[in-house]
């Protein structure tokens, strides 16, 4: 398989900048596109919003994946989500 995302810091980057080019990952989210999502932290832990904002993807692929994905455990230190 290949990944879709390489560098989600830099989609946070491109988020600030130019919105509009993050919508096309946007709508994947929405559509469930993806069979699975690897994670380096958790959507649930609300503490970690930050993360989403200052480091990785931007609020808004956080909130499609929250609303689109669930969790399904954890490999290693990875946190894997499906299609809800």
């Amino acid at each position: 398989r290949r990944p879709v995302v390489m560098d989600p810091f830099m989609v946070g980057r491109l988020e600030r900048r130019h919105p509009e080019r993050v919508e096309p990952l946007i709508a994947w989210v929405a559509a469930r596109r993806f069979d699975l999502v690897v994670l380096v932290v958790p959507l649930e832990d609300r503490s970690l919003d930050y993360w989403w904002t200052d480091f990785h993807y931007g609020p808004r692929v956080a909130a499609a994946l929250r609303d689109s994905y669930r969790a399904d455990g954890t490999l290693g230190r990875y946190f894997l989500y499906r299609p809800r």
